[in-house]
Order: structure tokens, then C-alpha cells, then sequence
């Protein structure tokens, strides 16, 4: 199972981070800070605010976490993600 032990960089709606396999891979949110935008869902909408989505932290279990305990799947995010 994947997971996300390091988060190296974090620019709006991108993160660098390195997995447990050694990779380094970028995490573009874009796409879905697009949905959480439109989506007037108080907790998600969150998100595509720069300050916001710029607060993320590392989880103890492995992924990446915001405030009010929005969190992904790693293997998800890992999917998602290109070699940086």
C-alpha cells in the first residue's frame, strides 16, 4: 500500500511529496479544487482557497490531511500523481 512520508513542497493546488516506495511524485489538485469550488459544500469548498489548501500536513497514517479532517486515500493520490 502506498502512503506519503514526506511532503516536500506545497504550492496552490500542487504537492511534492515522497512515498514509501522512494518516489517523488507532484499532486495536482486543479481538477478537483474545480469541483470543491462549484460544489458550495462547506468542508470541500475549503480547498480551493489557496490558504486553505496551502495548510495541509503530513497524517500519522500516511496521507495528506487538512483542517476538519479532509484527507484522500494515499493510493489515490499516488495514482493521481507524475514523477517531479
Amino acid at each position: 500500500m502506498k502512503k506519503i512520508i514526506h511532503i516536500i513542497d506545497v504550492q496552490p493546488f500542487d504537492v511534492v511529496c515522497e512515498f514509501n516506495n522512494g518516489e517523488v511524485r507532484k499532486i495536482n489538485f486543479n481538477e478537483w479544487v474545480k469541483e470543491f469550488e462549484n460544489s458550495k459544500n462547506g468542508w470541500t469548498s475549503k480547498l480551493a482557497q489557496p490558504a486553505f489548501f496551502n495548510s495541509v500536513k503530513l497524517a500519522s497514517y500516511g496521507t495528506l490531511l487538512w483542517e476538519n479532517d479532509i484527507d484522500f486515500d494515499p493510493e489515490v493520490l499516488y495514482e493521481m500523481s507524475v514523477p517531479a
